[in-house]
């Protein structure tokens, strides 16, 4: 009886301590510290909240040169006849970097680590621009496996 008098009062004191208005910070909103002492948050944009979204270097087509001549098709999902996108979202940084990336639709054998190891490879891109200035934005880029 005294057990279940206990889990009853975890259970109730885990519910009213998780009835918060203020959600947690995501990764990319946590305050970073500065050289006054002061702390600013680092928002990381959409593409829809910018003025000048971030591109590659020599536009879409050099992207699509870049992937063809760097994926390597794995040997796995091709003998399998696996085929369709792979889906990735990646942090294009301030100063063109590529960060955080994230394989959101995997077709699997491979394919998905394969397009994590190429875009950790890219060069730096053109950063994207809100009021003005270079920001960190979220890109979502999905990448066609086919057989031919």
């Amino acid at each position: 009886m005294k057990f279940k008098l206990l889990l009853l009062t975890l259970f109730l004191a885990n519910a009213i301590l998780a009835q918060t208005d203020d959600a947690p910070p995501t990764l990319e909103e946590v305050p970073k510290p500065v050289a006054d002492g002061l702390k600013v948050t680092e928002r990381t944009y959409e593409i829809f909240d910018i003025e000048k979204q971030p591109s590659f270097p020599g536009g879409e087509s050099e992207l699509m040169n870049f992937l063809a001549k760097n994926i390597k098709y794995p040997k796995a999902a091709r003998k399998r006849g696996i085929q369709g996108p792979v889906i990735a979202t990646f942090v294009v940084n301030k100063d063109g970097s590529i960060s955080n990336i994230n394989i959101i639709r995997d077709i699997g054998r491979g394919c998905g680590k394969e397009v994590e190891r190429v875009l950790g490879r890219m060069p730096n891109w053109n950063p994207g621009i809100a009021d003005g200035h270079p920001v960190k934005v979220r890109y979502t880029l999905p990448v066609k496996f086919a057989l031919n």
